[in-house]
């Protein structure tokens, strides 16, 4: 009986060797699929960087991983690359790439990338990484500070506390800081809120806070409860408090220059104010926008255009550029469409701001986007592009980066391609 146990011992033994062999052997066989999101161009339109997903697939685990990769515009070859983060998803999980955020710094020297692995910065000249946040802090938000300094918002979950109330199990702090990127001085809290969030995971959505394009001020909400908007002076540490919501702020667009911004409720029926951040004034404008896009918040609000109208994209209206004072909507995307003579779907008419310019990207044809110069609105089809995330657009407009599915090119465009008969060339004023 002893030496038959041993036999199966071995027989087991031998078995569990093997399974944990192959099981390397598939591990190290999976094969990596790349793909590129979110092409950018630096400020000065002279870079261009990209994300790089690849996801390695094995019977037993999927590994996901993200790069920044950057060039020069004229060195096609010369591609550099970091890693950023790796992950191993659950079902639920969003791509990396998706839970990835990057931005120039105003000279385009730097990046500053926050993911899942915290919030990085990235010299560009030197490939190097110097991670900024702390270890298991979640980021929420972040902006450049002119060049050598950063704000974020991090939340830390709280040690578990005894409550009889299970959703507060799980509690997350969060914090403003500010902070040199290249370490000399340690980071300074700003402003901090007790525990601001429940739940775990990442992120759900970017950014949860809204600071100003120039870092100086912060708008936010009560991310998980009832509460009031808040604008903050980042400098001072004044605080204005506005309006209620049930939640995070729907949608916030600040003005290019930081003086102003719009804010739109999450509730039911719909609010919004226009925020004077210098004077520190507050205008509701909740009437007129009920009027022009209905009790529910609109699609997106992504920006403003060169001119100073607000872009709002709604289901119904589509495209729309808003003139606050005095208020007037410009139904851009449906008008502009309608000489096409197709069937509007999904994003179709939609716009989006091309930072540092005064032109717009519009959704069109279903598989197309058009550049649109905000004077006259006329546009040029960007040939190939079919999605936001895969396009990137110049700040000079003479040029655009996309993001196809084994490369990033940049093209030149044509701005005499689009005569002043085509039925994309509307005069809007």
């Amino acid at each position: 009986m002893g030496n038959e146990t041993k036999k199966h011992s071995r027989h087991c033994g031998g078995a569990a060797a093997c399974l944990l062999v192959a099981v390397f052997v598939l591990a190290g066989c999976a094969t990596p699929q790349r793909e590129f999101y979110f092409p950018r161009f630096s400020p000065d339109g002279t870079m261009v960087a990209w994300l790089e997903q690849q996801a390695s697939r094995t019977p037993l685990l999927v590994r996901q991983q993200v790069r920044l990769c950057w060039r020069d515009v004229a060195e096609r070859r010369a591609v550099h690359a970091v890693d950023i983060a790796a992950v191993l998803p659950t079902f639920n999980d969003p791509p990396i790439a998706w839970r990835t955020h990057y931005a120039f710094s105003p000279a385009g020297r730097q990046v500053a990338a926050a993911s899942p692995a915290g919030l990085q910065v990235i010299d560009l000249a030197e490939g190097r990484i110097r991670r900024l946040s702390a270890p298991r802090e979640r980021i929420t938000s972040f902006a450049w500070v002119g060049d050598d300094r950063i704000v974020y918002v991090a939340q830390t979950r709280r040690l578990l506390e005894l409550s009889s109330d299970l959703l507060n199990a799980d509690l997350w702090d969060r914090t403003v800081w500010r902070q040199r990127v290249d370490g000399r001085e340690p980071r300074r809290s700003v402003w901090q809120e007790q525990a601001a969030a429940t739940g775990a995971g990442d992120v759900p959505v970017w950014p949860l806070e809204h600071f100003s394009p120039d870092g100086q001020r912060l708008l936010l909400s009560s991310p998980y409860a009832d509460g009031q908007f808040q604008l903050l002076d980042l400098d001072d540490g004044s605080r204005i408090a506005f309006g209620s919501s049930s939640g995070p702020a729907s949608l916030v667009a600040w003005k290019p220059d930081s003086s102003a911004a719009v804010v739109v409720g999450g509730a039911w029926p719909v609010s919004a104010w226009l925020v004077d951040a210098a004077g520190g004034q507050i205008s509701d404008i909740s009437n007129p926008f009920r009027k022009a896009f209905g009790e529910y918040p609109p699609m997106e609000m992504p920006g403003f255009a060169g001119d100073g109208r607000l872009i709002v994209n709604d289901a119904g209206r589509r495209g729309c550029l808003v003139r606050l004072d005095p208020w007037q909507v410009t139904p851009v995307g449906r008008t502009m469409l309608s000489g096409l003579e197709i069937r509007l779907d999904r994003n179709d008419g939609f716009l989006w701001p091309v930072p540092g310019s005064g032109r717009l990207v519009l959704a069109g044809r279903e598989t197309d986007l058009f550049l649109v110069d905000g004077g006259t609105l006329r546009s040029v089809p960007l040939a190939g592009a079919q999605y936001p995330e895969h396009v990137a657009v110049s700040p000079d407009g003479r040029s655009f980066a996309l993001a196809a599915q084994q490369r990033v090119d940049v093209y030149p465009i044509d701005w005499k391609a689009d005569g002043p008969d085509s039925p994309l060339a509307v005069g809007l004023q």
